[in-house]
């Protein structure tokens, strides 16, 4: 989705949708990491709605925390990534 970082989340769908991507690797802008589950569903609804399906997030940093990392994952997870 960084392609489209000067437009919102539905701005990005759009422009992705209409290029005919049915998949999107996303990043912070399009998708905050501390969005919590009601934004993330809300999210995942919108996506839906343009037949763009999350199929990663980055680019993140991983560290020696590894409670830190497993949030990460946690929020791919929820996000409903294939790649992380």
């Amino acid at each position: 989705s960084y392609t489209f970082r000067a437009f919102d989340l539905e701005g990005m769908l759009k422009r992705t949708q209409e290029a005919g991507i049915k998949y999107a690797e996303f990043f912070r802008k399009h998708v905050p990491t501390d969005s919590g589950p009601d934004k993330l569903a809300a999210i995942k609804k919108l996506c839906a709605e343009y037949g763009v399906a999350p199929a990663g997030f980055g680019v993140h940093k991983f560290t020696k925390n590894h409670d830190a990392n497993k949030k990460a994952f946690d929020f791919g997870a929820a996000l409903g990534v294939k790649y992380f």
